[in-house]
This record gives C-alpha cells, structure tokens and sequence, in this order.
C-alpha cells in the first residue's frame, strides 16, 4: 500500500469516526432536549398546583372573614339590641299544626308588630320527649315554620327580619315528666327585637 493509500484510509477512518461521533452527539443533544422539555413541563404543572393551591387557600381565607365579619356584626347586633315584644304558643302532642289558642295569641302579637319598627323576630322551636313517629328536631323546625308563615301571610311581616331556628327538646322548659310539664315544652318562642336609636347630638351654644 503506497502511502497515499495509507494516508487515504486514515482520512477515511476518521471521516467514519467523525460521523460516529456526530451521530451520538446528535442523540445525546436530542436526550437532553427531550430531558428539559420533560423538565419544563413538570416545573410548569408544579407551578400551575402551586398556583391553584395558593388560589383556593386565599378563596377559603376570604370566605373565612366573611364568615367571621358576619359573626362579630351578629354578636354586635345581639348585644345592642332590645326586647320588644314576647309571647308564646303551645302546640299538641306529636303536631305541628297551630290550635285555635295559638292563633288568637299570634293575631294579638302580629298586630303589634305592625305598628312597632322591630329589626329582628325570633322565632324558636322546641318539642318534648313525645316519642312521636316524627323525629323531636323535625317536629320543632315544622311549629317554628308554622308560626312563621302565619305572621307573615296573614300581617304581611317582613319575613327577611325572621330570625326561624329549632331546639328540639333540648331545652325543656320544666323537668317534670308529667303530661302538663311536658306540654309546657312543646312550645314555639317568639321574640322581637328592635335596635337603639342613636342620639342626637346637641351642640351647646357659647
């Protein structure tokens, strides 16, 4: 072999060694192409996470102090309020129906409230140890809607001012488990508030 030859087959082998090299530089390049796009795409889901995460932790946050404003203005609003009126009904056994008593009660409260500016009524179900079919938290929550809808369809109250809850018989009104003590519990509580009125200032003059 002359060494042109020689020379030739030296160039050769390394154009081959070349192009080898190329071709894995070529699929290393592409791996960590494919690396960082893989790398960017996690980084990029992590934030979108991280980000939703933040968003429904600032969401519960404001929902939180709304909450809490609502609860100091109720407690301020309790605080400062004062009793108007107060009367009571009494309901039959195991019923949510309002007796012909109940009703003359709740026609000599509702006229007064028509002409008093109250701000709140309250209105409460209890129930006793009937052993009803309906359960004592029902049967309380049916007689304290019961009394609602009779004030405000028949004196046309305004019905955003009720303030409807039910104790069931959690708060008996006597210990006696006696018929007349425990028809003293079946009762629906009805009160009304109004707030003060602020006083006027009165300048004093020099």
């Amino acid at each position: 072999m002359t060494k042109f030859e020689e020379r030739l087959a030296t160039v050769e082998s390394l154009l081959v060694s070349t192009d080898t090299r190329i071709t894995e530089l070529a699929s290393t390049q592409q791996a960590m192409n494919q690396e960082l796009q893989e790398t960017k795409t996690a980084l990029t889901e992590i934030r979108d996470q991280e980000m939703s995460e933040i968003r429904q932790h600032l969401i519960s946050l404001q929902a939180k102090m709304k909450d809490q404003e609502k609860q100091l203005q109720d407690f301020i609003t309790r605080e400062a309020r004062q009793e108007l009126l107060t009367d009571t009904v009494y309901f039959a056994e195991g019923q949510a129906y309002l007796t012909t008593e109940a009703q003359t009660v709740l026609d000599k409260l509702g006229a007064n409230l028509i002409g008093q500016n109250f701000s709140q009524l309250e209105i409460v179900g209890y129930a006793d140890q009937e052993g009803a079919s309906v359960s004592p938290l029902v049967l309380s929550q049916k007689r304290a809607e019961a009394v609602a809808d009779y004030l405000s369809d028949r004196f046309h109250l305004d019905r955003q001012k009720f303030s409807i809850k039910s104790f069931e018989d959690a708060y008996p009104l006597t210990a006696s488990l006696t018929e007349e003590g425990k028809a003293q519990s079946r009762r629906v509580e009805i009160k009304a508030f109004t707030l003060p009125q602020p006083q006027e200032r009165v300048e004093v003059k020099q």
